[in-house]
């Protein structure tokens, strides 16, 4: 089922249904029109941010009016992914976009939903708590964090090295094109900025 947020839904109708994994947040809106969903850590700061203008499918929360829904499945935003309209012409197109790299698990703890529609702020406490099966402690999930974020910051780094690679690899094709005296300039750029490409990615 394809859903007004650009996501889809799969539906079984001969069997049951768990219930989605996340936080299972609900708001009303007194008329339609976009709105923008916060959530805030303890201290205050931005953990993720669904909004309507948003271009990726499942992030832009339902405006409806009414009664609406939104799961949020508990991860921060994922690193810059590499952009699928920069793949080299000469690589083999891919069946299917891949899915964005996905974010690292929120710590159990306390924050806040906050929800903006207009002019209209409201805000509504929001508790995570941990798998009571898991054993690790409150200073062992924030090193988890930690890490995570690390390794988070230095994929989309990466990644928009790459991004930052192809278009200058495009760039200095459309500069040969035009300016064919300069071909030869042309091609050793394109080399060099291709053989820094292949360090980084598998092309």
């Amino acid at each position: 089922i394809d859903m007004p947020d650009g996501s889809k839904r799969r539906e079984y109708l001969d069997v049951g249904e768990n219930p989605p994994n996340g936080a299972i947040l609900y708001y009303w809106l007194d008329a339609a029109g976009p709105v923008s969903l916060t959530i805030r850590d303890a201290a205050g700061a931005e953990v993720i941010r669904f909004a309507a203008d948003d271009a990726a499918p499942g992030k832009r929360p339902p405006a409806k009016k009414g009664l609406n829904r939104l799961v949020w499945d508990l991860k921060r935003p994922g690193p810059t992914n590499l952009d699928p309209a920069l793949v080299p012409v000469k690589q083999k197109p891919l069946s299917k976009e891949p899915d964005p790299p996905a974010g690292a698990l929120v710590v159990p703890g306390r924050y806040t939903v906050e929800l903006s529609a207009g002019d209209a702020i409201s805000s509504a406490p929001l508790e995570i708590v941990k798998d009571p099966r898991v054993q690790t402690t409150e200073e062992g999930f924030a090193a988890q964090a930690a890490l995570l974020g690390e390794l988070a910051s230095t994929i989309g780094a990466l990644n928009e090295t790459v991004n930052r690679i192809r278009r200058m690899k495009r760039q200095v094709a459309a500069l040969r094109d035009r300016a064919p005296e300069m071909a030869a300039r042309c091609e050793a750029a394109e080399a060099a900025l291709g053989q820094i490409e292949t360090t980084l990615v598998d092309v």
